[in-house]
């Protein structure tokens, strides 16, 4: 679960090149590019016949394709109401059965759905079935948003900077470190994605040598970094001591009302545990 752009995909990539199942198959399918209609037969499969245009061979389903290894089910917030409960009964019977056909095919794969909106909170708006939700979250992985993890972004650069040269035949040696610098300094609501983009971007224009700030200038013109330049000396820096203030008051009552237990400290939170112990740490906070 977590934000456009924030690296899901990477995230369920990994659980399945270091689990036994690497050696399989991993079938990704975007829930949100598949019209209504055509669900039940990318999911399941048909048979010769099934339906007005089908292909004579008939199709493998998805399920069928990742019997083995994994099935990456991107967006399923996105999922049609009429296909949960059919999804829901592949996950407990362990089979599948195509659109024409008369016969279930048993299938062995784990399957992996990323959303990128709170799907308990589509459960209380009853766009989300909650048998399906309780089914699928056996295990609950949060990917924090860049914003939450700045610390990140000088390795994410120096990746995006290798794969670049790579891809596009650059020679870009480097960024400057006060680039980077700027690059904290903003929210990133693009996360990840952004980054890759205003990366790509900036290699463009160096072409060689070393990435500086007048490579990205016009990229943050318009954006708060902006703002955040102008006024620095203006009082910036102390909003920006009063919100840490403010967080780490909130933190230690948190910590104080629950003690050790800090899993349901960071829920109430709404962080995750690795982001709570990096505040704590950057706070100084032994409780």
């Amino acid at each position: 679960e977590g934000e456009t752009g924030c690296g899901k995909e990477l995230v369920a990539h990994s659980i399945h090149h270091l689990s036994e199942r690497a050696s399989k198959p991993l079938i990704k399918i975007n829930c949100a590019a598949i019209p209504s209609e055509l669900f039940e037969s990318e999911l399941f499969g048909y048979e010769y016949g099934a339906f007005t245009g089908a292909d004579k061979k008939g199709k493998k389903g998805k399920f069928e394709m990742a019997s083995g290894g994994s099935l990456f089910l991107d967006e399923i917030n996105q999922m049609p109401l009429v296909m949960q409960p059919k999804l829901l009964r592949v996950l407990q019977e362990n089979e599948v059965e195509k659109i024409g056909g008369k016969e279930s095919i048993p299938i062995n794969i784990r399957l992996i759905a990323a959303s990128n909106t709170s799907l308990e909170k589509m459960i209380s708006d009853n766009t989300f079935r909650s048998d399906l939700f309780y089914r699928l979250n056996v295990l609950n992985i949060k990917v924090p948003a860049l914003r939450e993890r700045k610390e990140d972004i000088p390795l994410l650069v120096d990746h995006m900077i290798k794969k670049f040269n790579f891809q596009l035949g650059l020679s870009v040696q480097g960024i400057h470190s006060n680039v980077i610098e700027k690059f904290k300094e903003y929210e990133w609501p693009g996360n990840i994605r952004e980054l890759q983009n205003v990366v790509e971007r900036g290699m463009n224009m160096a072409l060689t040598g070393v990435m500086e700030w007048k490579h990205f200038e016009a990229y943050f013109e318009n954006k708060s970094l902006r703002h955040v330049e102008r006024h620095k000396k203006n009082g910036d820096l102390l909003i920006k001591q009063a919100k840490k203030n403010l967080e780490k008051e909130i933190l230690l009552e948190s910590l104080e009302k629950y003690g050790s237990n800090k899993t349901r400290c960071a829920k109430e939170l709404g962080i995750s545990r690795t982001l709570l112990y990096k505040k704590m740490k950057e706070y100084d906070l032994k409780v």
